[in-house]
């Protein structure tokens, strides 16, 4: 995976697990209980589900919705701790997303 794909906006991961039987209305439910407005911001926001095997990540833009599926066949992602006021969220740079979603460890 490479960083085309995130070439503008803020990257936000979602530390809280997340149902991953949510689709688009969901995770914009979600996203409005952590004031994140995706139709307003340019913004890609990561969630996590319970096992940290399986990642969807989130994006909005003028043309339409994008819903990527990221799911490792081995390992898990790596539990990490929230940096902000907000416990449940983590802001990371591309690189560090491209490295997470890879499955390498950031920290």
């Amino acid at each position: 995976m490479d960083g085309k794909l995130f070439a503008s906006g803020r990257i936000v991961l979602i530390t809280a697990p997340v149902d991953m039987r949510n689709g688009v209305n969901g995770l914009c439910s979600l996203l409005a209980a952590w004031r994140i407005n995706p139709f307003t911001e340019d913004v890609w926001c990561v969630f996590l589900s319970r096992t940290r095997r399986i990642a969807k990540i989130f994006h909005c833009d003028n043309k339409g919705i994008l819903l990527v599926d990221r799911r490792l066949t081995t390992g898990c992602f790596k539990k990490l701790t929230g940096l902000s006021a907000d416990k449940e969220q983590r802001p990371l740079t591309r690189q560090q997303l491209i490295d997470y979603l890879n499955g390498q460890n950031m920290e």
